[in-house]
């Protein structure tokens, strides 16, 4: 698997290389000539993994894929405490501003939100995780060669839900503690005696 992805990424780098040769400025070497030059140089890498181990090149193309689980679990974690923030602030705003307003107006106001930082936070992770992408490669362009494609850019349909979920979660949870705190307390103490005037 390692040989597999580090022949990706040598031929794309090559590729990049190739492009500054022949134009003067670093661009995207993988449109050289359709990718000709890409395709050429992984299948020299290709036939040199061939050499050095007895696998053949599907197994080799079949290798490409696999990503770390350990990585992407870790740049998801870290995205969605920054989501859940944005979230508290919007829900705490709409509640401020809203909250004279009758409560099918404020629930249409907190649908709305849900739906347009839902949608924000989506764009948002998924630079996020090609910034994560540019970490793990050691490489600032990712290109359409790389099979490995990160998953947020695979599922956004169900991140889509998730965020939403989650947006109402934490519209609930907030909506929740404001009107237990706006409830009259029932630990008030109670008078002993009568006083007499």
């Amino acid at each position: 698997m390692h040989d597999a992805q580090l022949a990706e990424d040598l031929a794309g780098r090559y590729a990049d290389a190739e492009h500054e040769r022949l134009y003067g400025w670093h661009g995207h070497g993988g449109l050289i000539d359709h990718r000709r030059v890409v395709y050429e140089c992984y299948g020299r890498l290709v036939a040199a993994i061939e050499k050095n181990h007895p696998v053949s090149p599907q197994q080799i193309n079949a290798a490409r894929p696999h990503r770390s689980l350990a990585f992407d679990l870790g740049v998801w974690l870290s995205f969605w405490p920054l989501y859940l923030v944005a979230a508290m602030a919007t829900v705490g705003w709409s509640g401020r501003h809203f909250a004279g307003s009758d409560r099918p107006i404020r629930w249409g106001v907190t649908a709305l939100a849900s739906l347009a930082v839902s949608f924000l936070g989506v764009q948002l992770g998924a630079m996020w995780t090609m910034a994560g992408e540019i970490v793990r490669l050691h490489n600032d362009h990712i290109g359409m060669f790389r099979a490995t494609r990160p998953p947020w850019t695979q599922h956004l349909d169900a991140v889509f839900v998730l965020a939403v979920v989650l947006f109402w979660i934490v519209a609930l949870v907030q909506h929740r503690a404001s009107r237990d705190a706006e409830a009259p307390s029932d630990d008030l103490p109670i008078p002993h005696g009568i006083l007499l005037r």
